[in-house]
């Protein structure tokens, strides 16, 4: 293998290996998940011990949130930190932040380098390009002198990349249906998946929700000898939340509450009101643009559990205001339980497509779902239309990271925090 020496070569790099998430369809593909081959390479990189306390947080719905407050807060309170989460909007760095910060386009060279250079006489099992991405992205964080490391699962838990490090506290958030075709088609065996993140007498931090899912949460500690602490929405009282935020807020708490006492970390007094002053990009993202102020929304929501919680920021935000919703969504993600959610929403609706991208469903099949659909069958002029047509409701776009991705490089939207 070749040395990387600048940016568009290690694109070039990850892009040569499989990349799961870019499938035109993932319930086709022959997808199948095993770590053997990973904790050899973390074995033989070192990566199994010696790192800094690793918080590992799960779940269908909430995970990303989780992971960017957390580490919002632990940077607050004066720690150097280091976060890995998953995919990512605009470019590949965001996915590998030090103290919330992207890393630059020479230190992702440097990374994916150093971690080519290390394996490159290893005789092992080609990785993928998530794969690689988080052992190279351990790797990195490993020799930045960091107080914590926050690492989202990329999909389940039990098999996932990041599943093969030891952590010192793990999180496990809302569970709902979600790629059914990998992890299961019932809450207990998606709960059973999320759950294989825990540890041996590493403590837990769970959601409590559906009694299925406690009793697998339950189970599993049992099995793997630790213990459960769960986070209970009805806990949390602030009146500016809707009830999917307070169960995002009521396992960050817990999350601070336990590193206070157990890792002796003083946060600011106001610490939950600076997280929920916080705008987190692709997450009921909130502006305004252009010389007529237009207010525009980005929300990465893509599934049946997360388009509800769309719905309450909605109604919490712009009350019975009428409002453009502009909808994409990938080929495995529409459900008649989905669309019964969007058939609820009184708004005029728009199907905007995202050139070269085969995982988006076409327009024109989405139109078949949702016959009250507008079909923008082109990127540019489609945004040009909408903002022309629609210049004084919000507008929101919203049903896929990929069309997230596009829009807020055309609002020249960062990945900042």
């Amino acid at each position: 293998m070749k040395t990387i020496t600048n940016y568009g070569k290690s694109i070039e790099f990850l892009e040569s290996h499989i990349n799961f998430e870019t499938f035109a369809n993932p319930t086709q593909s022959k997808y199948k998940l095993d770590l053997t081959h990973l904790i050899k390479y973390g074995e033989k990189l070192n990566l199994v011990d010696g790192l800094p306390p690793i918080i590992h947080i799960a779940g269908t719905k909430g995970k990303g949130t989780i992971s960017m407050l957390l580490e919002k807060a632990l940077r607050l309170s004066g720690k150097k930190t280091g976060l890995f989460t998953s995919p990512h909007l605009y470019r590949v760095n965001e996915r590998t932040r030090i103290n919330g910060i992207p890393l630059s386009n020479d230190q992702f060279v440097n990374m994916i380098e150093d971690f080519r250079s290390k394996i490159e006489n290893l005789s092992l099992t080609t990785l993928s390009y998530f794969e690689i991405l988080t052992i190279a992205s351990m790797q990195y964080f490993k020799n930045q002198s960091l107080d914590f490391i926050i690492l989202e699962t990329g999909l389940g838990g039990r098999l996932d990349s990041t599943n093969i490090f030891k952590s010192t506290l793990t999180i496990i958030g809302k569970i709902d249906f979600d790629h059914t075709h990998i992890l299961g088609n019932t809450l207990a065996a998606i709960a059973g998946e999320k759950a294989g993140i825990m540890k041996s007498n590493v403590p837990s931090i769970c959601l409590l929700q559906d009694q299925t899912i406690n009793e697998v949460f339950k189970a599993t500690a049992n099995k793997k000898n630790t213990s459960i602490e769960w986070a209970q929405k009805d806990q949390i009282t602030s009146l500016q939340l809707n009830e999917f935020e307070k169960e995002n807020y009521s396992l960050i708490e817990k999350s601070l509450c336990y590193l206070k006492k157990e890792h002796q970390i003083t946060f600011p007094e106001n610490i939950i009101k600076l997280l929920q002053e916080t705008s987190l990009p692709g997450r009921f993202e909130k502006f305004h643009y252009g010389k007529n102020n237009q207010t525009i929304v980005l929300d990465v929501s893509h599934n049946q559990i997360s388009f509800q919680f769309l719905k309450q920021k909605i109604k919490s935000s712009f009350g019975s205001e009428p409002f453009v919703l502009i909808l994409a969504l990938s080929n495995d993600k529409f459900s008649e339980k989905l669309k019964a959610i969007i058939d609820q929403l009184n708004c005029k609706l728009y199907f905007l497509s995202v050139s070269n991208n085969l995982r988006l469903m076409p327009v024109k099949e989405l139109k078949q779902h949702f016959p009250k659909g507008i079909e923008l069958d082109d990127f540019e002029s489609g945004i040009a239309e909408i903002l022309n047509e629609n210049k004084s409701d919000p507008i929101i776009f919203t049903g896929s990271f990929f069309l997230i991705g596009e829009v807020g490089k055309k609002f020249n939207r960062t990945a900042n925090y």
